[in-house]
């Protein structure tokens, strides 16, 4: 029986949410790594199952992390159809440490050419995902690996397909108003896009509130900027239209 253990050695541990756990493996027979995801409880796999099962529809795409397998996981107190998922091994860091909180004093990491760098990566990877009608449901900083000009969507755990009646909520920051009551959406999915561009070009980690407030900017383009405004619009109905300004 192939299982995780047997096929990886673990390392350490990449990242921890509510939900699972990533750690940094490597393949022993090919020397290659990756990043293995393990539920923290018995009642996280079926978010695991969701995210295998959405990635069998899936090919490599530029813009969100590759699927590569899943495992069997023995461990002690899980069921013995526990399972890990296989990831390509990013690298880099999280958008979310280029930022500091609300209350710091902004710092301008990004230039405007590296925003529309990442935009333009983070449009293709949504827009292949919306394609395949796959909504991602908790697009953040924290879910965006860079790594110099590789831009990855990852964290598969509250994406859904569309027509899908399960309710799932994303992180209230970056979380679309309608997302609570209604659930996620395509036109939620670009909310959390503009929520964090605005992020990125404020160099600060937004609260639910400051998230409408378009960056003030002076080197960033109008044209972003109305894309931003689009995106972030209450009605969710124009959100699609700041696609094009953002690019």
């Amino acid at each position: 029986m192939v299982t995780l253990e047997s096929k990886y050695d673990i390392f350490t541990r990449l990242g921890s949410g509510a939900i699972s756990t990533v750690y940094l493996v490597q393949n022993k027979a090919n020397g290659r790594y990756f990043a293995a995801k393990r539920a923290n409880s018995p009642d996280k796999l079926r978010y695991l199952q969701r995210e295998k099962d959405l990635f069998s529809s899936l090919h490599k795409n530029q813009g969100i992390v590759t699927f590569i397998e899943s495992v069997e996981d023995v461990r002690a107190g899980f069921p013995y159809y526990n399972f890990a998922n296989i990831f390509q091994y990013v690298g880099g860091e999280p958008l979310n440490d280029y930022l500091v909180n609300s209350d710091q004093k902004p710092l301008i990491t990004f230039s405007p050419q590296e925003i529309l760098w990442i935009s333009q990566q983070l449009v293709s990877g949504l827009l292949y995902l919306h394609a395949n009608g796959i909504i991602h449901g908790d697009l953040k900083p924290d879910n965006v690996m860079k790594n110099n000009l590789d831009i990855r969507i990852i964290d598969f755990s509250a994406a859904r397909r569309i027509g899908d009646s399960q309710k799932v909520s994303g992180s209230l920051s970056y979380g679309a108003p309608e997302q609570w009551d209604h659930g996620s959406s395509f036109e939620t999915d670009y909310y959390s896009l503009g929520a964090l561009l605005n992020s990125l070009a404020k160099g600060q980690r937004l609260g639910f509130l400051d998230v409408f407030n378009v960056t003030s900017r002076h080197d960033i383009s109008d044209k972003f900027k109305e894309g931003l405004s689009f995106l972030l619009n209450k009605n969710p109905s124009v959100r699609q239209k700041g696609l094009g300004l953002i690019l």
